[in-house]
């Protein structure tokens, strides 16, 4: 089922906003979603991660949904720099990522952030040891030509 992300901003006590991800929900055409029964107004606690924002993405930017009531658009990904001037305040470059259970908001999927464990140094570690035997293998067998010649 192809799904749309709700990203709504926050805004802070000294006037700037953060971007909230306040999950998925299903799209008919993975780009656009009933937005209809979610308020922008209202005053929220917000539990999550912060993760910065892409600059400079290239994206084709956000594109302003012609249906919609008030004013919302549409974009592949969040991009800082295509953000930025479309709001009247200043936005954050970094962007939260609601956790799953904040909030009892009927229809929104929330992922869990990613464990940042020993398994992702171990995949780097064992991807330097290969690139380290690929130097080392190589270099052996040069000399071994080289000596041959």
């Amino acid at each position: 089922v192809p799904v749309s992300r709700l990203v709504l901003p926050l805004r802070l006590a000294g006037g700037e906003a953060i971007l909230v991800e306040r999950g998925s929900l299903p799209a008919e055409d993975a780009a656009v979603a009933d937005l209809s029964r979610f308020s922008d107004t209202a005053a929220v606690t917000v539990r999550g991660w912060a993760e910065p924002m892409r600059r400079g993405a290239g994206s084709p930017g956000p594109r302003r949904l012609p249906f919609a009531a008030t004013e919302r658009w549409s974009a592949r990904w969040l991009d800082a720099d295509s953000l930025a001037p479309r709001f009247p305040y200043r936005i954050s470059a970094l962007v939260l990522r609601e956790l799953p259970g904040s909030d009892s908001t009927p229809g929104l999927a929330r992922e869990a952030p990613r464990p940042l464990d020993e398994n992702v140094h171990l995949g780097y570690s064992a991807q330097w040891f290969a690139i380290a035997l690929v130097v080392l293998g190589g270099g052996i067998a040069l000399a071994a030509r080289k000596r041959a010649a």
